[in-house]
């Protein structure tokens, strides 16, 4: 499912010439992250999707990402939502696995990753919507992302719900 947030570029007509079996939501206008999401998450669950991966269209991934991410919701049935690791080339370079909240200071605070070859996973507070794949079972039970965010944290605010619904959040190592 592609979901068209407004774009104005001639992308859809491009995809449905080259990709005729996508399925397209094509919104009137960039309603932002959390709706334009959320129109991808409830045409996924209505096609009875058992995972959904959000792919922001300005991201890289590993051949094998969503493989690994699967694998790793597969494993552990306590997982509802996967991360896959982000690489930021500048500012500064490195590798991010995910964040958790310090709730007695408001910090932020990303772990590193991990040395240890033999991890497969970090559990984290939450990750990026840019690359998250979630459970739809946590969709149905939760809800999706809460639209009155315009831009940022609506991604933490959707992990940590889950959270506080007894699901864990974890960044795919492999991915």
């Amino acid at each position: 499912v592609l979901v068209d947030n407004g774009s104005t570029d001639g992308t859809v007509p491009a995809v449905r010439v080259a990709f005729p079996a996508v399925k397209i939501v094509e919104l009137p206008a960039n309603l932002h992250f959390a709706a334009g999401a959320n129109a991808g998450l409830h045409r996924g669950l209505a096609l009875d999707a058992d995972y959904l991966w959000l792919l922001n269209n300005d991201v890289t991934v590993a051949p094998d990402a969503l493989a690994e991410m699967v694998r790793l919701a597969e494993l552990d049935p306590s997982i509802g939502v996967v991360g896959s690791q982000l690489i930021h080339p500048v500012d500064p370079p490195g590798t991010i696995v995910g964040a958790n909240c310090d709730f007695l200071n408001g910090a932020i605070r990303e772990p590193p990753t991990p040395a240890d070859p033999a991890l497969d996973r970090v559990v984290v507070d939450y990750v990026w919507g840019c690359s998250m794949l979630i459970r739809a079972t946590v969709l149905r039970q939760i809800g999706a992302f809460d639209e009155s965010y315009v831009a940022y944290f609506e991604d933490t605010d959707f992990c940590l719900r889950a959270k506080g619904a007894g699901w864990l959040t974890a960044t795919a190592l492999a991915a």
